[in-house]
């Protein structure tokens, strides 16, 4: 492991997060402020709430970085409690790297051209009952270790940092070296490796850790439009992703060369409903709850409604909702008559598999109001 790729890999890691967070706000018309919010989709709304200003997010910054020591160790102190005796486990050709919870369905729609058995490890304690747990081959010097280089990082990002107020994206830094740690011990019996993550810190540090083996990346969301990276990947062997469009745009954010691009099916298995009214979902946006409800609001007297939260950013707003069905169970898709999506994967996955849907980004509620019932009236 050289020590200098991993501090060059986390600074490329924090720097994508950064871009990210910055076409959020562009995207979303608030990029009139002077600083970018650390995940600005889920905090943004707590920055409007309080009236957060430069001023406010500069004085938090400034305390995060020096107490971060203390916010590391509570992380050490945590694993080294919960630290068990290593487990062998057999590590095969083929790995995939449970970053989120939407790898593994999607790992499944190609996994017939898969030859091998394959190993689903666990990264960041995001996985299932079939994944290797995190950290499972990591010991005491190596927790350690995962400290001091967290230590050592603020100064590295703090430096290199055009806005200093970004350094709060350090937080991740414990987390992410020990993954960095933990995935380097067992490189060597690694053959092809498959995410779906496409830019954030988890795919930077996937790809620049594994750039000597077989990279596969499969597509699990829309990508933005105008989104530009500090680091564009160079070491992605091959893409799934949904259609033309996507092959376009990852092109333009990647190195693109060599890459081979393959297609991924987007359908889902829907489940019947019970209904003597027509049906339809509203699939959840954390920026857009407000707007979502207003809809609920004005359409629960003539439609059962269903909303699907966002599986990353739930929201207790949704609950205090009368008249619609709140889905919990993150595997469950109705087939309803209507599907609503602000811009969302789901929705496209939706379209593909035979549901009407209905695109409101570009509509103000009234003129979706207007459309559902347009819609419904058509389908009787």
């Amino acid at each position: 492991m050289k020590y200098k790729d991993m501090l060059k890999a986390y600074y490329y890691s924090i720097s994508n997060e950064i871009c990210l967070d910055k076409e959020f706000l562009n995207r979303e018309n608030t990029s009139v402020l002077s600083f970018t919010p650390v995940r600005s989709i889920k905090t943004i709304a707590l920055v409007k709430k309080y009236k957060i200003n430069i001023v406010t997010y500069s004085f938090l910054a400034l305390v995060y970085f020096v107490f971060s020591p203390v916010f590391f160790l509570k992380s050490l102190m945590k694993n080294i409690i919960k630290l068990k005796k290593n487990k062998n486990s057999n590590i095969h050709d083929n790995v995939v790297l449970v970053a989120n919870r939407r790898v593994e369905y999607l790992y499944s729609k190609i996994k017939e051209s898969i030859n091998t058995d394959t190993t689903f490890l666990s990264i960041n304690r995001v996985g299932s009952m079939h994944s290797i747990p995190f950290g499972f081959n990591l010991n005491l010097f190596d927790l350690i270790k995962a400290y001091m280089f967290s230590i050592v990082s603020m100064f590295y990002i703090l430096i290199k940092l055009r806005n200093k107020t970004d350094i709060i994206q350090t937080y991740v830094a414990y987390e992410w070296f020990m993954t960095y740690i933990s995935l380097s011990k067992i490189k060597k019996d690694v053959k092809n490796v498959y995410f779906a993550n496409h830019y954030d810190r988890w795919a930077t540090l996937f790809e620049q850790l594994f750039y000597d083996k077989e990279v596969n990346l499969i597509q699990h969301g829309i990508l933005p439009n105008n989104l530009s990276l500090v680091y564009k990947f160079k070491n992605i062997d091959k893409i799934y992703c949904y259609n033309n469009k996507s092959e376009v745009l990852f092109k333009k954010l990647f190195n693109a060369e060599n890459i081979i691009f393959e297609r991924v099916s987007l359908s889902i298995n829907l489940s019947e409903i019970k209904s003597r009214r027509k049906t339809m979902l509203i699939i959840g946006q954390p920026h857009c709850i407000e707007r979502e409800i207003e809809i609920v609001k004005k359409l629960y007297n003539d439609f059962m409604i269903y909303i699907k939260p966002h599986p990353l950013y739930q929201d207790s707003a949704y609950y205090k909702v009368k008249g619609c069905e709140i889905i919990k169970d993150k595997n469950y898709y109705p087939k309803v008559d209507l599907a609503l999506s602000y811009e969302s994967t789901l929705g496209m996955e939706y379209e593909a598999s035979g549901i009407t849907v209905l695109w409101w980004k570009e509509l103000k509620v009234d003129e979706v109001v207007h459309l559902v019932k347009n819609i419904m009236d058509d389908k009787l």
